[in-house]
């Protein structure tokens, strides 16, 4: 069974006729209909229409057509008998109190915008009163003219039936209705009894009275309408422009590049200030820090030194030596040319692992710039700084200085590690070495064992020199370990004030931006469409905004 009705509508008449209707008519003869809902227009026959819009057809059987419960709209086409009077059309909707009525508002939207007239037809029946269907549906017609006066344009037929049609003779309730309805609500402008169904009656009390109202109070009526329906343009008119300048500043600031820099650029500066600074922290903690990859280099170097000394392995090369020369102690300072410069060898790429300790702190620099900078530089490599200077403006010189100092902070050439050697291996030079007057040149004719026992001294000797300098040097080197670390921290630290601390560097950095902003941020690349997004718009609502103007001109 169909839901009942709900308790807010069980005191209304009007909701109570229609839920009556419904259930009745609609509920219990749906499986008569429901394959004509879904059929498409369809055209028939002039023969046929009352089986689709009369409510009282029966089939052969006897039993009542419903076909009329699924009919949305008809339209008939047809010769109008008085040619003299012109075109005339007729839109007939479902009358005052007709509980078919399920989409009056509709219907009567459709009857505001296509009617000049309206005609209210009424058959009045037994103990026929203006109930409140017929004053609810009458106040939705007037409130769908809006301002109009729908008593200047309708007209109230009540339909006289004669003796012999259903329902008998009902001249006198017409009679009674008629002299009622100035106790009502329901205003029109003559209320006419006329039988309808008698063609000359219609004609000569029904269309020839409203054709003589309406040539009598044509431009009165015209005029006003006209100030009803200018009313309602003004009104549009108010509410379209109201929409069409939301419209107009919707994407007012879309296209525009200069807030989308300016967006994106607080955002840049922010992340960029913020990672850099974390950076420094960092490494600022760790400056003190012994660097674990360059003192690992050190301790190889200290090791291969005191592995691969260069010192004469035996004393028979000390004495085939002394014999090349002629002197021991000639012999014994060309060996200790030899020792020192393999001694210093074995340090020489000690600055280059400070360096590259260096460039490795660099690289954490260039990692948080290319995070930054989005497409504008493929590079990871150091030349990632010099390509950036190079693309800085002449006028960005903080920003430029920083780079410049950044990318060329280089101690390898300062030879740090060489020189904090050479302090420490004086006795590895002939002119600061004492030993070789512990040597004096024996007589070609003293024993050869007497000669033996001069190199055993000087392979000693050497011996002991060498490991006092690698003593010494690793000692001094040990004292170093952190320099890297504590080197990093203050090329970072300079890097940073230039760049990020400097007076109008951040001016800089938006001059700089400002140029490559294409590159750096993927969002410049749809700007341009959106431009031409934001002209068509612009162009759309102006050409609303000339179409809005027509309302009131």
């Amino acid at each position: 069974p169909p839901p009942s009705l709900p308790l807010d509508k069980k005191n209304s008449e009007f909701d109570k006729a229609r839920y009556g209707h419904l259930r009745k008519d609609y509920y219990s003869n749906i499986s008569k209909y429901r394959h004509l809902l879904t059929s498409p227009s369809m055209e028939i026959a002039e023969q046929d229409i009352p089986l689709y819009v009369t409510q009282d057809s029966v089939d052969q059987s006897g039993n009542k057509i419903v076909n009329y419960l699924a009919v949305k709209e008809v339209e008939i086409s047809c010769s109008f008998p008085h040619e003299d009077i012109g075109q005339i059309s007729l839109l007939d909707l479902p009358g005052l109190g007709d509980t078919n009525l399920i989409e009056a508002e509709r219907l009567i939207k459709i009857l505001s915008e296509e009617a000049d007239f309206i005609l209210f037809v009424r058959r009045p029946e037994a103990n026929a009163v203006w109930g409140e269907a017929y004053l609810k549906l009458y106040q939705i017609a007037r409130d769908a003219l809006g301002d109009f006066p729908l008593a200047k344009c309708s007209f109230m037929i009540l339909n006289r039936t004669k003796h012999g049609a259903e329902g008998g003779d009902n001249g006198y309730r017409c009679q009674k209705l008629q002299s009622e309805l100035k106790e009502t609500p329901i205003r029109v402008a003559q209320s006419i009894i006329a039988d309808c169904s008698n063609s000359q009656e219609a004609f000569t009390q029904v269309l020839e009275p409203i054709l003589d109202y309406l040539a009598a109070n044509v431009q009165s009526i015209e005029k006003e309408y006209g100030r009803s329906y200018q009313k309602q343009l003004d009104v549009l008119y108010q509410n379209i422009s109201i929409e069409l300048d939301k419209a107009s500043g919707a994407l007012a600031r879309y296209g525009d590049g200069d807030l989308l820099f300016e967006q994106l650029f607080a955002q840049f500066w922010r992340k960029l200030t913020n990672d850099l600074e974390n950076l420094l922290a960092e490494l600022k903690e760790n400056r003190d820090n012994l660097d674990r990859e360059f003192a690992q280099q050190v301790e190889n170097a200290i090791q291969r030194c005191r592995t691969n000394t260069g010192i004469p392995s035996t004393c028979e090369e000390i004495a085939q030596r002394r014999h090349f020369f002629g002197s021991y102690n000639t012999a014994y300072n060309e060996f200790l040319h030899e020792i020192r410069t393999t001694f210093l060898g074995h340090f020489l790429y000690l600055d280059q692992a400070m360096q590259l300790s260096l460039e490795n702190r660099k690289n954490l620099v260039v990692k948080i710039l290319k995070s930054h900078l989005g497409e504008l530089i493929d590079s990871e490599e150091i030349d990632f700084l010099s390509i950036i200077y190079n693309l800085l403006p002449d006028n960005c010189q903080s920003s430029q200085i920083g780079f410049q100092k950044l990318e060329q902070f280089d101690v390898s050439h300062a030879g740090r590690v060489i020189r904090l050697l050479r302090v420490n291996i004086d006795q590895l030079k002939p002119d600061t070495n004492t030993s070789a007057l512990l040597f004096p040149e024996k007589q070609f004719t003293q024993k050869i064992t007497a000669e033996l026992n001069i190199e055993e001294q000087i392979l000693e000797t050497l011996q002991k020199l060498h490991q006092e300098a690698a003593d010494k040097s690793e000692t001094a080197l040990n004292r170093i370990l952190c320099e890297p670390s504590t080197d990093a921290y203050f090329m970072i630290e300079e890097f940073v004030d230039r760049v990020l601390r400097a007076k109008d560097v951040q001016l800089e950095w938006r001059i700089f931006l400002r140029k490559e902003c294409y590159q750096v941020w993927p969002e410049f690349k749809q700007i341009e469409q959106r431009v031409q997004q934001q002209l068509i718009w612009r162009t759309l609502v102006e050409r609303a905004s000339y179409v809005n103007s027509l309302l009131i001109r």
